[in-house]
C-alpha cells in the first residue's frame, strides 16, 4: 500500500512539474519525486530558473503544496512515536471500561516509515514467581533453562503468559480508525506472520487499542512518551 501511495505521489509531483513549468525549464524537474526533500530541491531549482515567471512559480508552489498534502494525508493518523502502556482494560458491549489492570508496563513504537514494535508485561502475575532463590543466583532452584538457577516448567509458562512482544509493519485505515499490524516475528513463534487488526481511538496524548472482533472485550490504553 505504501509503495502504491509513494508511486501515486511521484506521478502527481511529476505531472505538476511538467504541466506547470515551461518546456525550457524541464531540466529543473527530477526523474523521481517521493519525499519532502525532493520537493524542496525541485522548488530551489525552479526558483533559480523562473526568475521572470513569478505567476507561474506561485501557481507551481500551490500545486506542490497540494502534492505534499496528498502524499501525507493517508500516512499515520497521528500514530508515529513511542507509547507507554498504562492499563489493560475490560470493556462491555458498549465500550465502557468495567475493570482494569494498571500493574502493567510496556512500550509501543510506530515509525513514520510504517514499522512497528510492541512489548507488554503484566507485573502482578509475574511478580509471584520473582523469588529471591531464582533472582539472586544462589543455585537452589532447578528446572527448565540454562544453568542451575532456572524456572520450573510451570514458572516458565507463567513467564511467557505474562509477556507479549512482536515487531513488523503496520498500515492505517483512517476512515475506519483501524491500524493493522503485520507481524514479522513474535515471542510466540507460531504467531509469526499473523495479521492483527486493531480499532484505535486517539484522545489527546492517550491511545486506546482494541480488537476489531466484537467478541473480544479488552482494550489497551497507552500514553504518548514525551521527550523530557
Amino acid at each position: 500500500m505504501r509503495d502504491l501511495v509513494a508511486g501515486g505521489c511521484n506521478s502527481i509531483g511529476l505531472l505538476l512539474c511538467h504541466s506547470l513549468v515551461p518546456k525550457e525549464f524541464y531540466c529543473a524537474c527530477p526523474a523521481k519525486i517521493v519525499s519532502f526533500s525532493d520537493v524542496c530541491l525541485l522548488l530551489l531549482k525552479i526558483t533559480t530558473s523562473m526568475k521572470n515567471h513569478l505567476f507561474l512559480f506561485v501557481f507551481l508552489l500551490l500545486g506542490l503544496s497540494c502534492f505534499i498534502l496528498a502524499c501525507t494525508s493517508n500516512k499515520d493518523a497521528g500514530l508515529p512515536g513511542s507509547w507507554k502502556l498504562i492499563a489493560d482494560q475490560q470493556v462491555d458491549s458498549s465500550g465502557k471500561v468495567i475493570s482494569q489492570d494498571t500493574a502493567v508496563s510496556g512500550l509501543l513504537i510506530y515509525t513514520a516509515e510504517g514499522k512497528m514494535s510492541v512489548q507488554a508485561r503484566w507485573n502482578k502475575s509475574r511478580n509471584t514467581i520473582m523469588t529471591d532463590t531464582i533472582m539472586n543466583g544462589d543455585g537452589v532452584s532447578y528446572g527448565a533453562g540454562l544453568g542451575l538457577n532456572s524456572w520450573t516448567f510451570a514458572q516458565t509458562r507463567t513467564i511467557i503468559d505474562t509477556y507479549d512482544a512482536y515487531f513488523g509493519d503496520y498500515t492505517v485505515d483512517k476512515e475506519n480508525n483501524i491500524v493493522t499490524h503485520i507481524v514479522t516475528a513474535n515471542l510466540r513463534p507460531e504467531k509469526n506472520g499473523v495479521v492483527y487488526k486493531r480499532k484505535f481511538l486517539l484522545s489527546n496524548d492517550t491511545l486506546f487499542l482494541r480488537s476489531t472482533d466484537p467478541a473480544m472485550k479488552w482494550q489497551m490504553a497507552w500514553v504518548r512518551v514525551v521527550k523530557q
